[in-house]
């Protein structure tokens, strides 16, 4: 395996550190990986990578291929996982959050590879989730919420293999184990409403928060907004999810004030972050401090996290009979069913909730429909 170059004017080779072409002067290059997909022994491929490439990317491009180097030759027919998912993992990598990245790659080196690696991948069925299952109460105390997102996360690598490698994997239906998800204590509106205004003298925070329950956005999505991820004339914001994928959002009146109050305090360049440390430009960290003491001067003894904002916002939506799907849209939501977890929260709190919501409160779209949604919950799993 190789990194080639060629003058993408004249295709003339070039040596691999020279940086202009030996043959015509130009600096514009073209980059491609020779490899081997059977080994020495079959056929040569020349993978060519898109002009305009810069020679760093060219770089990690060949890295990727030699990563991949092991699973190139394998033969899918008798392919065991131990084989494959370090393949799955670089695609995964490019391809997905780097939370989730992380979360996948340590499922693999603790549990995965111990007790699935050794089995060929088309041989894997109900039974051998099952066996996982067994195998990880054993190996240590664990919930079995957590086991069951770790096979969900198996479930994505067996998706993988047929998308991408084009193997041929039987749908897999298994029993999960039983598990609670715990209910969040959440934030009633005139607790929300509080700590609003108790943050009007930090309007940093205040935006902050903002987008943190009037968008329903996890911690990290707000921390890596941009400036013009705000399109104040359609007044909607664009955000990249967990995951990877992209989706836009109205704005309400709160949120656009709050955000051009922000950008007119500190004028900010194209490309910053909108909540970036004054002297590195980097997204601003931790932000648990700066909710505590504004919790403080709004009086909310609760205990509240950045994520009790999004809990809140859904619980109030899904009390005010909003569509499930509506909201599954709203919090990005891959599956239904984890909406719907939202309509076990105490009707109390709900029923405090609904003037914010409905009259014209810190979030109001009149596009939401009152749609009763289905209290269902999922008990078995499909890979």
């Amino acid at each position: 395996m190789a990194l080639t170059t060629k003058c993408a004017k004249c295709r003339h080779r070039v040596p691999q550190q020279a940086t202009t072409c030996p043959a015509c002067g130009s600096t514009a290059m073209r980059y491609g990986i020779d490899y081997w997909p059977s080994g020495r022994a079959g056929g040569r491929k020349l993978f060519t990578l898109p002009e305009g490439i810069s020679p760093e990317a060219a770089k990690k491009a060949e890295a990727t291929f030699k990563a991949r180097k092991s699973t190139m030759a394998v033969d899918m027919h008798g392919a065991t996982v131990a084989d494959l998912f370090p393949d799955y993992l670089s695609w995964y990598k490019l391809h997905r959050a780097p939370t989730s990245y992380k979360d996948v790659s340590l499922s693999w080196e603790k549990t995965f590879q111990k007790i699935l690696g050794s089995y060929q991948v088309r041989d894997i069925s109900a039974e051998h989730m099952t066996i996982y299952q067994q195998a990880r109460t054993g190996m240590e105390t664990v919930k079995n919420r957590t086991i069951n997102k770790e096979l969900d996360y198996f479930g994505g690598f067996l998706k993988y293999l047929r998308r991408e490698k084009k193997i041929d994997i039987a749908r897999i239906d298994y029993e999960k184990l039983p598990s609670k998800r715990p209910l969040p204590t959440i934030l009633s509106a005139a607790e929300v409403a509080a700590i609003m205004q108790a943050a009007e003298r930090e309007p940093f925070y205040r935006a902050f928060f903002l987008c943190l329950y009037a968008l329903g956005f996890r911690v990290n999505e707000v921390r890596l907004l941009r400036v013009e991820d705000f399109d104040f004339a359609s007044r909607t914001v664009r955000v990249r999810q967990k995951g990877g994928s992209e989706k836009t959002l109205p704005l309400s009146e709160q949120v656009v004030e709050a955000v051009k109050d922000l950008v007119e305090l500190w004028p900010m360049e194209a490309g910053a972050y909108l909540f970036a440390l004054k002297r590195s430009g980097a997204p601003v960290g931790d932000v648990r401090a700066a909710i505590a003491r504004t919790c403080k001067r709004a009086g909310v003894t609760k205990k509240v996290t950045p994520h009790l904002f999004r809990h809140s916002i859904a619980s109030h939506l899904m009390g005010s009979d909003v569509n499930v799907s509506i909201i599954q849209k709203f919090l990005g939501h891959s599956q239904i069913s984890t909406t719907q977890w939202y309509s076990h929260v105490s009707m109390g709190d709900l029923r405090r909730a609904q003037q914010l919501i409905t009259d014209g409160g810190l979030y109001t779209n009149p596009a939401l429909t009152r749609v009763p949604g289905s209290d269902s919950t999922e008990k078995r799993g499909t890979i």
